[in-house]
């Protein structure tokens, strides 16, 4: 296994949203984003040939741009908004699960991260009421599966 590189990740990340929201990002307009955000995580060093590289500085810098990041966080809203709509009031919150495990890691859930999904649920839907506790449950499980080691190693 091996990390992915900051591009890798930036490309993975795109990827798995639009699976989730069945549509393109906005920032795919902008040419300079992907270069921006990919930037936080190079550092340019000089070579003994008097050429410069890029040395990819993973570790903590990438695991808080990835669980802090406004872009990351906004597309995930964005993404879970989109999943709720096209699948109505009457989607389980399993098929709603298995959809988002299929976009990320292309495969369905297992049984444990079912079992913690619908714990999450119904906790949060004790306390928020079913129609927001819905969209915010979405939202911690693919910010979860994004910030795993699943979703971020070549294995």
């Amino acid at each position: 296994m091996r990390r992915m590189a900051p591009e890798q990740v930036y490309d993975s990340i795109r990827v798995a949203i639009q699976a989730v929201s069945m549509r393109t990002l906005e920032t795919a307009e902008d040419p300079g984003h992907r270069r921006r955000w990919v930037n936080q995580f190079a550092r340019p060093y000089d070579t003994d040939e008097n050429d410069e590289t890029d040395e990819f500085v993973g570790g903590i810098t990438q695991a808080m741009v990835m669980m802090n990041d406004p872009d990351v966080n906004s597309a995930i809203r964005r993404a879970t908004e989109t999943l709720l709509a096209n699948h109505g009031p009457s989607s389980s919150a399993d098929s709603l699960l298995e959809q988002v495990s299929l976009a990320v890691f292309t495969r369905r859930p297992t049984s444990r991260e079912s079992a913690m999904f619908r714990q999450h649920l119904k906790r949060m839907t004790r306390s928020d009421g079913h129609q927001t506790a819905l969209p915010q449950v979405i939202e911690d499980l693919l910010w979860t599966y994004l910030n795993s080691s699943e979703f971020q190693l070549i294995h």
